[in-house]
């Protein structure tokens, strides 16, 4: 139930043309949820087992990434900048 909510939002933050990094974690995940998450275009899907330094890992990457994947967004004022 969660992972259909979780894809949801991304569907959603697609259609708002928001190109974020996302990061879905779960505790159920199953091989549709995993495939359409990333037909969607997430970032990372990880298992809720995964441990506080591999998750700190991605976390910082995929921030990293999502300055460079959400200028177009941020140069058109639908999102905030994190620098100011």
């Amino acid at each position: 139930m969660a992972s259909c909510l979780l894809i949801t939002i991304v569907e959603a933050l697609r259609r708002l043309l928001l190109d974020v990094p996302v990061v879905m974690i779960t505790a159920h995940g199953n091989i549709d949820t995993y495939s359409k998450a990333f037909k969607l275009g997430i970032f990372e899907y990880i298992n809720k087992s995964v441990n506080t330094g591999e998750f700190r890992r991605i976390v910082k990457f995929a921030l990293g990434k999502g300055m460079q994947v959400s200028v177009p967004a941020v140069r058109e004022g639908r999102i905030a900048h994190p620098d100011q």
